[in-house]
């Protein structure tokens, strides 16, 4: 069984198959983005992967990883997001062995080395994203035991920014738009391309706040901690890596993760959530427990990722559109004018994948993530993290396939139907989600499997062609404390909300499009309400009237502190609630009348 460790453990990307749920969300982003142009745009690479994988668009993908690697590394390897590519070839190489991709990222670092050695200033973005590079030389150390590889990586962590003291402290209490001007942020944003610098430590002070409170890099400032960690072996980088989406949650969490409109932007559900940084965030969560899978705090890190995978990105994809910031609480999208520093007030806006590549390739790249980690190895065992795959692959010369059959994630039962080239000894470690651990249930041929570890079933045996594993975690329906004042409902891992009736309007040029609804969505609810199941993913629970509950141009206020007489004064309805990841507009974050047991989190 894996031992908790900082080595560092890049997943055997074993041969998947992913399930029509996941398939029914990315497969057509990913066939939208692949035939948009013959050029594919840095920020689509990551898609490839899961493309090449899948069978469905492999060719193009293996197609384009041939053309891409054929002949070395050409740009520089100091600008912004210039890893895009170099990680795309990692993964791939990870899959195919191709000697050309590991090449490919080897003369990248090797250009690094080149530049960083003749003293050139390097831009402040990438002083601030070092975490990917710093992925990058461990792959590729691991893989040709080069030592200068690792003193590479050790080379950016002294000049990289220090995340882990960034995040112990974590300066960013408020919403940004009450701590920094934003005239004085619009204008170090304006110019940030052209700051360079020898190290972080040279980035003035305003500069270094706004660059940590965007919300993509403080997604990606968590993975860079854990990176520190393997290299340094210190606890607060360990700590930073693991407690920073704590704190990202508690100063800024709404229902499914934290909010950032370019800015970390406080926990009210009507702040938006900015797709990229969820993104990256999922990236982030699943690194570093691929790095120490069993930490103690793995299967929360699990869970958080789990949570925006099966809700945030399916509901910003639909029928072609895609949409490049959400409301949990989205009662209307419509252009909206935002602070200086924010995001373009069409952000909330669906649009075309032809007018929004980049949020496209990122929501597909996101889950071509989680479906690669749905399965890793680790010190010889074999972990399930997320039923959303079939995998196949060999321990020690033997073959090894588990065919998965599930109805995954609007229900939690998963069956795993083994074949074996010839008996195999092996750990088969299963995630346990936070919601069922003290309720799952998991048989083998029937045989009850009670062996956990942290957040892990423990399955020690032979394992023989025709042997089925069951897997059940019951998931009742709960209501969780996810603001001051408001609470939402869970089935599992699925968020569930009031859909709102739609009325759409399309630009003239058919690139986007506005949402508004005449239906009535200030409910509030009890604590103790329970929700009835009238079919498949259908619900109805007991709901009343907020009279106080307002919109504030076209955007749903905070959910108000609800008072006992508010709530016995509001008039009672019985609302429906869907899956989260089904609507567009809707309300997941209801004002509550709390009860003690929701107070402790119970």
């Amino acid at each position: 069984m894996p031992t908790s460790s900082t080595d560092y453990h890049m997943p055997t990307l074993c041969e998947i198959k992913t399930t029509d749920w996941l398939r029914g969300i990315a497969m057509p982003l990913i066939g939208a983005i692949l035939n948009e142009s013959e050029s594919l745009p840095d920020a689509a690479f990551d898609i490839l992967p899961l493309a090449y994988q899948s069978g469905e668009g492999a060719d193009r993908a293996n197609e384009i990883f041939r053309r891409l690697c054929e002949k070395p590394y050409e740009g520089d390897a100091l600008a912004p997001y210039s890893y895009v590519k170099p990680r795309a070839a990692m993964r791939y190489y990870s899959i195919s062995h191709a000697d050309a991709a590991l090449r490919y990222i080897t003369t990248y670092l090797a250009r690094q080395m080149k530049a960083l050695n003749e003293k050139r200033k390097i831009p402040a973005l990438t002083l601030m994203q070092y975490g990917e590079i710093v992925s990058l030389c461990l792959f590729s150390y691991e893989e040709t035991k080069k030592p200068q590889l690792l003193a590479l990586a050790e080379r950016w962590i002294k000049i990289g920014f220090d995340y882990s003291s960034y995040f112990n402290a974590f300066p960013h209490t408020e919403p940004m738009r009450r701590a920094m001007p934003p005239e004085q942020t619009a204008r170090i944003l304006a110019g940030i391309n052209d700051m360079q610098y020898s190290s972080a430590s040279e980035i003035d002070v305003y500069t270094q706040n706004t660059l940590t409170a965007r919300g993509d890099i403080a997604a990606m400032g968590l993975r860079a901690s854990a990176y520190r960690c393997i290299i340094s072996g210190m606890k607060k980088d360990s700590d930073a890596a693991e407690l920073g989406y704590a704190k990202l949650m508690k100063h800024h969490g709404a229902a499914i993760t934290f909010t950032s409109d370019m800015h970390l932007a406080g926990r009210e559900p009507s702040r938006l959530i900015w797709i990229n940084a969820a993104c990256e965030t999922i990236r982030s969560l699943l690194d570093i427990v691929r790095i120490n899978p069993m930490s103690a705090s793995a299967g929360d890190l699990m869970d958080a990722a789990e949570r925006i995978a099966v809700n945030l990105l399916p509901s910003a994809v639909r029928d072609g559109f895609v949409q490049e910031a959400q409301r949990v609480n989205q009662i209307s999208c419509v252009y909206d004018r935002r602070a200086a520093y924010s995001l373009d007030g069409t952000a909330v806006m669906y649009k075309k994948i032809s007018a929004q590549i980049e949020t496209a390739a990122a929501i597909a790249g996101a889950l071509s993530h989680f479906a690669s980690n749905a399965w890793l190895v680790a010190d010889g065992a074999l972990i399930l993290n997320f039923p959303v795959a079939s995998v196949k692959t060999s321990f020690v010369g033997i073959s090894f396939a588990a065919e998965l059959e599930t109805d995954y994630p609007l229900g939690c039962n998963t069956k795993l139907a083994i074949t074996v080239s010839s008996q195999l000894r092996l750990d088969l470690l299963v995630r346990i989600p936070g919601f069922s651990r003290k309720t799952r249930i998991i048989r083998v041929n029937g045989e009850l499997i009670e062996d956990t570890h942290n957040s892990y079933a423990v399955i020690s045996r032979e394992w023989h062609t025709g042997d089925v594993v069951e897997i059940m975690f019951p998931n009742e329906l709960r209501l969780e404390k996810t603001g001051a004042s408001s609470a939402s409902y869970f089935a599992g891992p699925v968020l569930l909300a009031l859909p709102l009736t739609e009325k759409q309007s399309l630009s003239p040029d058919g690139s986007s499009m506005e949402l508004t609804s005449d239906d009535k969505w200030a409910y509030g609810i009890r604590g103790d309400s329970a929700p009835t199941k009238l079919g498949d993913a259908l619900y109805e629970t007991e709901a009343f009237e907020v009279p106080s509950w307002n919109a504030k141009h076209a955007i749903a206020e905070a959910p108000p502190h609800i008072s006992r007489r508010v709530a016995d004064a509001g008039k009672a309805e019985k609302i429906k609630l869907v899956p989260y990841g089904r609507t567009m507009l809707r309300v997941a974050q209801f004002p509550c009348l709390e009860t003690e047991k929701l107070k402790r989190g119970e």
